[in-house]
């Protein structure tokens, strides 16, 4: 059950391989789906707002944002999410039209077409033209060109590639010692450990990467504070705290298996089974557990569900995970008790609670340093973002 709910151009112009992606939004609410398959690991818990931090350090500290849109560049082509193009076909232009001078260097018609290769039709429908170049094309122009000022080898690296390596440039002379690294890995530890059911190695295999690359990115983000000069104050902790204490909290979670039987209409259903033959199967299995088969062995024979190879089991959730239906029936369940046959919109289902965990209310003594580093790379974001912003500011830009 899941979570219910996203080359080389010409010789002569500068690369431009340019995708825009915007920032995940974590306030989303999710809901498991029994239909969806799910994997058979355990999962980061719902409800923590921490959660978001681990991740942040493990695999964002790199990837910040520039550009007025709040967008992020990367190297990946054919995804651009977010911001598009409305034009979905191009018009014939003069490719060596000039659409732009920054800092007397030109941009044609042709290096904005090149760059729309890159973007799938599909996407090409909420930014102009104008907005496109203003808002991607010149600000990577200018930040290529920074980056050819220090001397930094800008062939084949997109945007943020770039932008990562003037910012290493810039901290190269600043230290971040091993007693500073060492007490922000511990700190990541201690996240992971209170805001998830897995291991850190296997978080860090999650997220693919490993030990040495997030030291690196711990290393990378000490020094940005201390070259932006960053700090947080207990105030803006304290404020963080009070201000987020209902998303901190962690919910009352349960931890349970079932078995689905799907049948025509029935959400994401491939089965050809009719309502009545899909009832008398999921009755015929309950008859079969009242007379103590085991249940992982009957929900791999016969569940519906993509959870079926590992027996049914849907690891740990909160209640507003689920759909009602099987988020009541689990919670009113005691611990090894199996539900009689319930129905939600994805078929039949049989539950087993397997087991129970109570909620925990947000401490701030717990939380502090957690808070501490969010607050901490939301400002590395806000100075990354203003010394993009006065690059791009101070540069001669002229636009036709």
């Amino acid at each position: 059950m899941e979570e219910k709910n996203t080359e080389q151009k010409r010789e002569d112009s500068p690369k431009v391989e340019i995708i825009k992606e915007d920032l995940p939004n974590n306030n989303i609410e999710n809901k498991n789906t029994p239909q969806e398959t799910k994997k058979p690991k355990k999962r980061i818990k719902w409800g923590s707002l921490i959660t978001v931090v681990v991740i942040l350090l493990l695999i964002a500290i790199y990837f910040i944002p520039f550009g007025s849109s709040g967008s992020l560049f990367t190297k990946t082509k054919n995804a651009f999410t977010g911001s598009a193009i409305k034009d979905v076909s191009l018009q014939e232009k003069d490719p060596n039209a000039v659409l732009a001078m920054v800092n007397q260097e030109k941009i044609t018609q042709s290096d904005l077409d090149l760059a729309y290769e890159d973007i799938p039709l599909s996407a090409r429908s909420s930014i102009d033209e104008s907005t496109f170049l203003q808002e991607v094309l010149i600000p990577g122009r200018v930040i290529r060109q920074e980056a050819d000022s220090l001397g930094i080898n800008t062939n084949n690296k997109s945007i943020s590639e770039i932008r990562n390596a003037i910012l290493t440039e810039k901290t190269k002379d600043i230290t971040a010692s091993n007693t500073e690294i060492t007490n922000s890995l511990n700190n990541v530890k201690k996240q992971v450990q209170e805001s998830s059911d897995l291991q850190f190695e296997e978080v860090l295999s999650q997220q693919g990467i490993t030990l040495d690359q997030l030291k690196e990115n711990l290393a990378h983000r000490i020094k940005l504070a201390k070259y932006f000069n960053i700090s947080v104050t207990e105030d803006e902790i304290n404020s963080f705290f009070e201000e987020s204490q209902d998303q901190l909290n962690i919910p009352e979670q349960r931890k349970a298996s079932h078995i689905l039987i799907c049948f025509e209409g029935k959400t994401n259903c491939k089965s050809n089974y009719t309502e009545e033959a899909a009832r008398n199967l999921i009755n015929e299995i309950k008859t079969k557990l009242d007379n103590s088969e085991n249940f992982s062995e009957l929900a791999k024979e016969y569940s519906s569900d993509g959870t079926a190879q590992n027996g049914g089991d849907l690891g740990y959730f909160a209640k507003e995970q689920m759909v009602p239906e099987f988020g009541d029936t689990t919670f009113s369940l005691e611990k090894g008790q199996i539900s009689d046959v319930i129905e939600t919109d994805f078929g039949f289902h049989l539950i087993k609670l397997d087991d129970l965990k109570e909620g925990k209310v947000a401490v701030l003594s717990n939380l502090h340093d957690q808070i501490e580093d969010y607050l901490t790379n939301q400002k590395i974001t806000e100075k990354t973002q203003e010394y993009i912003d006065e690059l791009v500011n101070k540069s001669d830009i002229e636009t036709f």
